[in-house]
Formats: structure tokens, sequence, C-alpha cells
């Protein structure tokens, strides 16, 4: 086998090892998995706008309310159609986690069972309310029933965050895992290049760091992780998983620039560079 048919053989198994690790091809994913994402992903934007303008005509009542008395009858109607809107927007929200977790390729079946149960089951629990709210009476009763869903997604939301946490987590792995086989396949290619008499110490060189790269992004995975586990109520909940982001973040940049190097090391040493 010649020099060059041995590059285009690795090239060919690079591309094919590591291609994919960045961004997940819709080819891997369920297509109508895929499309109820993006539906749910639409309507939850649909109804985002809906509260929002809700919140804003009822915040503008409550205004007005503190210079003057307003109509009971109108102020109970526009709390209701805030506080409808309100809920559902929160169910939107999840049904677009929801959506995503049964598209996500990256997760196991009993870990994505789990998630999904637990968000069913708040989704059923906020659907539910609607009635209570469209039969509400009284603004005493529309406050309670607030109230509830306020406590509820207090405890909704650090939970959903966790999830979104373990789901990224998965994704960050996959990404590991490829990085550790295309090590594996590059030392193998390394080997070969070096019974035909090319100089690999670059290679070498690169498959080193590359290595060493790889355990500090598991470092990284192992603490966002651990900031992701750290959530257990609303008080710091966005802050620690923003910090357990950003290691994902910078678990998958120092594998990516490693990636993006051997190719250009490749490219140099086909070009007899």
């Amino acid at each position: 086998m010649g020099v060059q048919r041995c590059f285009g053989i690795f090239t060919i198994l690079l591309l094919l090892s590591f291609s994919f690790a960045f961004a997940e091809s819709l080819r891997e994913w369920d297509k109508k998995a895929v499309e109820k994402y993006k539906k749910a992903k639409a309507d939850y934007l649909k109804v985002k706008n809906f509260y929002e303008k809700a919140r804003k005509e009822w915040k503008d009542l409550k205004r007005k309310a503190r210079s003057a008395k307003g109509n009971n009858t109108v102020n109970l109607d526009k709390a209701r159609n805030f506080l409808l809107r309100a809920d559902e927007f929160l169910i939107a929200n999840l049904k677009k986690i929801r959506a995503y977790v049964e598209s996500e390729p990256s997760i196991d079946n009993q870990t994505r069972e789990e998630i999904l149960s637990a968000i069913s089951s708040d989704i059923e629990w906020l659907v539910k309310k609607q009635d209570e709210i469209k039969n509400a009476k009284t603004k005493k009763e529309l406050s309670l029933i607030a109230r509830a869903i306020r406590k509820k997604w207090n405890e909704v939301r650090p939970k959903v965050k966790r999830f979104v946490g373990k789901v990224a987590r998965f994704k960050a792995g996959k990404i590991i895992k490829k990085a550790e086989k295309l090590a594996e396949r590059v030392e193998k290619a390394i080997a070969k290049l070096k019974e035909k008499g090319v100089d690999t110490k670059e290679l070498e060189e690169w498959l080193a760091k590359f290595r060493k790269d790889i355990e500090i992004a598991k470092e990284k995975a192992k603490k966002a992780k651990e900031k992701h586990e750290a959530i257990k109520g609303m008080k710091d909940a966005d802050k620690l998983f923003r910090e357990g982001h950003l290691f994902l973040k910078g678990a998958n940049k120092v594998i990516r620039a490693d990636y993006l190097r051997l190719k250009e090391i490749v490219r140099k040493m086909r070009n007899g560079k």
C-alpha cells in the first residue's frame, strides 16, 4: 500500500470516526420525534407571546388600580386570563423539554423514560389547574390557585434544570467516547505510516496532547455533574446550571480544538509540508 493511499485511508477513518461528534446529525434522530420537538418549540414560542401580552395587560391593570378602584368583574377576568396564560406557558415550556428529551439520541432508554415520566406528571398537574382557574369565582380563589402553581413551579424548575443538565452530560459523554475511539485509530494509523517510512513525530505529539485533553474533558464533565446535582431548589439553580454548562462547553471546546488541529496536521502531511 502506497504512502498516499495510506493517508487516504487515514483521512477517511478520521472523518468517519468523528465527523458528527460535535453536531448530531438529524439522520440519527427519529424523524417523528424531531418534528414533534419542532412543533413543541413553535407552540412554546406562540404561548410565550400570549403570556407576555396577558402579563403586560395585568400589570397595566394593577398600576391603574393603585390610583382608582377598577371594575371588579374586569379585574377578575384579567386576572383569570393572566393566570391561564401563565399556566399554559409553563405547560408549553415542559412540553418543549419533553419533546427534546424524546428526540435526543445520546440518552439511554432508561434515563429517557425516567425523565419523561417525571415531566409528564408535572404537565398533567398543571393541565388540571386550567379548569380550576376557569371556574374560580373570586380573586381569593385565583390567588390560592396562583400560589399553588408558583409553589409547584418552584419545585419543578430546579428538577427540570437537573434533567437538562443530565442530557447535556450524555451528549458530552458521547463526544468523549468518540474522542477515545479516535485516539485508538490514530495510534494504529501512526504505526502503519511508520512502516511506510513516514515521519509521524507531529502526529505522535498531537496524540499525546489529545489523550491529556480527553482526561481534562472527563474532569470537566465530572465537575459539571457536581454542579447539576447540587441544584436542589430555586436558590442558586440558575447559577449552578450555568456553571455546569460552562464546564461541558469547556470539555467540548478542548476536544474540538484538537480535532481541528489533527485535520491541519493530516493536510500538511498529505501535501508533503
